[in-house]
């Protein structure tokens, strides 16, 4: 796993990587509209397929993003921040399989996004999960084009894989076509 977008302190803490910052006081996220940050971001990635030559999949992070589209280039754009989470996710997918390799990529974001991220790790009162989903649903459904198929879309769950929330989520990619592990 190569970190992309988010988790990018490590390259945003420098002096010479300051402008791809997506908020100018956090080292945190990258802008997913600064195209040096894509040269950056591809670099690594390259870097991770040598040193994995006989590798199938690239995991290219994603998780853990936040303020998209709150900088001075993403702003004007008018985008919801799983929009510009999904740009981001289809420009690296492309990437990958342009260099043959399977995008994996944290899902998190896309349920936290659009408030379904407390119901998604079932942190949300059982008897609250239904509505709250069917409230946020078709929102997440509006979006469905913009994700790519091509991806395999890591449920972000690291505790109990058979609690409510993340069988939600499962479904959900399921019944949209969509790959998940």
């Amino acid at each position: 796993m190569i970190q992309g977008i988010a988790h990018a302190d490590f390259i945003l803490k420098h002096e010479s990587m300051k402008s791809l910052r997506e908020n100018p006081a956090s080292d945190w996220v990258c802008c997913p509209s600064n195209e040096a940050y894509y040269k950056v971001q591809f670099a690594l990635y390259e870097e991770a397929i040598r040193a994995t030559p006989h590798g199938k999949y690239l995991h290219v992070g994603g998780d853990e993003v936040d303020h998209l589209g709150s900088c001075p280039v993403c702003k004007p754009q008018q985008k919801s921040a799983l929009q510009h989470q999904l740009k981001w996710l289809k420009r690296v997918s492309d990437f990958a399989h342009a260099h043959g390799r399977i995008p994996i990529f944290w899902d998190d974001m896309v349920f936290k996004h659009l408030g379904l991220y407390d119901v998604i790790l079932d942190q949300e009162k059982p008897e609250k999960m239904d509505s709250i989903w069917k409230t946020k649903e078709p929102e997440l459904k509006k979006h469905i084009g913009s994700f790519p198929k091509n991806v395999v879309y890591m449920r972000w769950q690291y505790g109990n894989a058979n609690l409510k929330g993340n069988k939600m989520a499962l479904k959900w990619y399921n019944d949209n076509g969509l790959s998940n592990a």
